[in-house]
Formats: structure tokens, sequence, C-alpha cells
């Protein structure tokens, strides 16, 4: 599991450092804890991979993959769906 930060640091920088996990390791899956503002990854390759995807379900952002052609919407698409899954732990708290 690769730490990407902490949500006070702001989600761009956690979106830059899962962008740089999938380029490194060509496919994640990325978690943010509602709990604790911790986001992290785990790369596909990780024995500990299947056991993340079920025991953080509700923590999984998404899981993206190296598109060796073109990467070019990774960065957004990744900041995108932090700021959903922001936006929608917000509202189960309220």
């Amino acid at each position: 599991m690769r730490v990407l930060g902490h949500l006070s640091k702001g989600t761009f920088r956690i979106a830059q450092s899962a962008c740089d996990a999938v380029l490194a390791h060509g496919q994640v899956a990325v978690f943010l804890s509602r709990a604790t503002g911790e986001a992290a990854a785990v790369e596909y390759t990780s024995g500990d991979y299947q056991f993340a995807l079920r025991r953080y379900a509700p923590h999984l952002v998404g899981v993206y993959r190296d598109n060796l052609a073109d990467n070019s919407g990774l960065f957004e698409q990744l900041l995108d769906d932090l700021a959903h899954h922001v936006s929608a732990a917000r509202k189960s708290v309220q």
C-alpha cells in the first residue's frame, strides 16, 4: 500500500500522487478514508490488492490503469473522482 497523503493537503496533491502511482505501477486502486482523511493506493500486483478491494470498499475512489498510449486525462479523472468522493462523504455527514 502506498500512502498518497492527507486530505488536508488538498485533493490536487493526492491526485498528483495517485497519478504518479498509476504510471509507476500500471494499475492501482485508490482509497480515501472518510474517517481519517488519509489516501492510499494499492498496486494491482500487490498480494493485498483483492483484500483491500473487499475490506476498504466504502473508501474506494476508483481503479485506474496506465493507458500506455495516452494518459492525458488521467490526472483530471483522478481529481474529479476524489472531489466526488469527498463531496459524497460530506453529504453523508450532514
